[in-house]
């Protein structure tokens, strides 16, 4: 994996989730580059991957919410519009990213945006163990503190 240093961030970050590579090659080296690539991201960077993104393949789009956490409160908006993709394992992936983050950013989202709420509740629906655990521990932390 090799990134153009003439490029924006946004294009080395487009053509990093684009690059065909294995797992192995994505979790060993490509998530460190995309985190150094959202490190340096700035407004308008955000939202030129957003709309970057709805002309994505959804494993794009997998890989790049499983970069988004807690550190990058701009990737909410990009999480929100990827779980109005009827994709189940993309949504599962969303709803684990917004678990770094800090629980009065995330109870002013979920209040912004009642959809995200939706799909939380949704969730619980939902066959798999892991993703009822993670919708449990987010329920906790938006439950205000006693």
């Amino acid at each position: 994996m090799s990134l153009d240093v003439q490029s924006t961030v946004v294009d080395s970050l487009d053509h990093l989730l684009s690059e065909d590579c294995t797992i192995d090659s994505w979790y060993d080296e490509g998530v460190s580059f995309a985190h150094e690539l959202l490190d340096e991201f700035k407004d308008v960077d955000w939202s030129k991957i957003i709309s970057i993104s709805k002309n994505r393949n959804t494993e794009w789009k997998k890989k790049l919410v499983y970069c988004i956490h807690g550190d990058y409160n701009q990737g909410l908006d990009l999480i929100k519009e990827f779980l109005r993709i009827n994709d189940t394992e993309l949504k599962e992936m969303c709803i684990d990213s917004l678990r770094d983050y800090d629980a009065l950013i995330l109870r002013k989202f979920i209040s912004e945006n009642k959809d995200v709420f939706d799909v939380l509740y949704k969730i619980n629906s939902m066959d798999g163990t892991m993703c009822k655990i993670v919708q449990n521990y987010l329920m906790h932390k938006l439950n205000p503190l006693d």
